[in-house]
């Protein structure tokens, strides 16, 4: 990790840009599950003031239509995410950058704990891909 030991999620961190977005979602990204979250993530080059990992989280308004329920699950993933980050952050190669989306498939709420576990699972399958 880049600060020091702290457990944060940047700006820089955050997956922004149209043509990096379109491209982990128009066929160059890969996908894994472990239930409720699906993970679509694209290996590229790095640019020189981007972060080696970037994340967005997306829950759909058809399984929870009040926006307070779909922010609690995107709190819930980013604060799995930032505390798990650690697991793939020594697996990337220098130069290379780890885009990742994190999309929420199921109707119903779970603890922050079991959000945390399933994150976790994906990020250790992630990281014996790299």
């Amino acid at each position: 990790m880049a600060d020091s030991g702290r457990y944060t999620l940047t700006r820089a961190e955050r997956l922004r840009g149209i043509k990096r977005i379109d491209d982990l979602w128009n066929g160059t990204g890969h996908s894994m599950t472990a239930f409720p979250i699906r993970m679509v993530y694209m290996l590229s080059k790095a640019e020189a003031d981007e972060a080696p990992l970037s994340m967005m989280v997306t829950v759909p308004k058809r399984l929870f239509h009040h926006a307070v329920d779909r922010n609690r699950i995107k709190r819930q993933i980013r604060e799995a995410f930032r505390h798990s980050k650690h697991i793939l952050s020594e697996h990337i190669a220098d130069g290379k950058a780890l885009h990742m989306a994190f999309l929420w498939q199921q109707a119903q709420h779970l603890n922050s704990s079991e959000v945390t576990e399933r994150m976790q699972v994906l990020l250790h399958r992630l990281s014996e891909r790299l």
